[in-house]
């Protein structure tokens, strides 16, 4: 019996209760799956060689509660950008030098208030809203934000052959939208995440591990085919022992 969105939906908006500990990373491959030389909105089909990608992105995550995280990412000259927060005090690394550092206290009486592109962190705001932001580690954006079809296993879908893996279709059509409330509480895009989760895109594919409510995988489709592929693998929950302080420390 396969479950219902509301199961799902209710799931992915639980996700991070009583989460203490997490430890995640994950893996993006882009697609660039548009011509340059075609004309602006021209229909046409694209062979094998108009679909390129760049080389995977790769992100981890730690978060440690009340009040320490760390984000990591690759940056396109190829090094580790991190960001960190440890209590009120913020750092941001680059290969493990440091290049920036405050608090959040500081940050938010200063310049950092609002609308910076969303590249390690959000200085103005604790650890703990800054794990939130992240659209391929906070199931309840997708969940809260866009309309839900749950889909019945086959063959083609059955990437990860669990059956506690759900395989969830989701989009802006006007049926099976989540309540107003969690829309307002969880926004996909605002002034504090990923500003281009949603560009090139009308369709998303989400994997939920229904023990969790957290994504395994997410992809992003567009008119020409797939955009973007995420892949989240380890995702690691409440570890006995937690996380080492010394992740946090620049």
């Amino acid at each position: 019996m396969p479950y219902s969105v509301e199961e799902v939906r209710a799931r992915m908006l639980s996700a991070w209760d009583g989460v203490q500990s997490l430890h995640a990373a994950a893996r993006e491959k882009i697609y660039q799956t548009s011509r340059p030389d075609s004309p602006y909105n021209s229909p046409h089909f694209l062979t094998c060689e108009d679909v390129e990608f760049s080389r995977p992105y790769h992100y981890e995550a730690w978060w440690q509660a009340p009040d320490h995280w760390r984000h990591d990412h690759d940056t396109s000259s190829l090094t580790r950008l991190s960001y960190l927060v440890a209590g009120d005090a913020w750092r941001v690394t680059d290969d493990g030098r440091l290049v920036l550092r405050g608090t959040v206290t500081d940050s938010q009486r200063g310049p950092r208030a609002q609308g910076e592109n969303l590249i390690s962190g959000r200085p103005y705001l604790s650890a703990s809203d800054n794990r939130l932001l992240w659209a391929w580690l906070n199931p309840q954006l997708w969940a809260a934000s866009l309309s839900l079809v749950v889909l019945e296993s086959s063959d083609a879908d059955d990437v990860f052959h669990k059956r506690n893996i759900v395989h969830v279709v989701a989009g802006s059509w006007v049926t099976g939208r989540a309540s107003l409330a969690d829309q307002k509480q969880w926004p996909l895009v605002d002034w504090d995440r990923e500003p281009q989760v949603l560009d090139y895109t009308n369709i998303y594919q989400l994997w939920v591990d229904m023990r969790t409510g957290f994504c395994r995988r997410i992809t992003g489709e567009g008119a020409n085919g797939r955009r973007w592929d995420i892949v989240i693998h380890p995702l690691v929950l409440n570890a006995p022992g937690g996380i080492s302080d010394t992740v946090f420390q620049p």
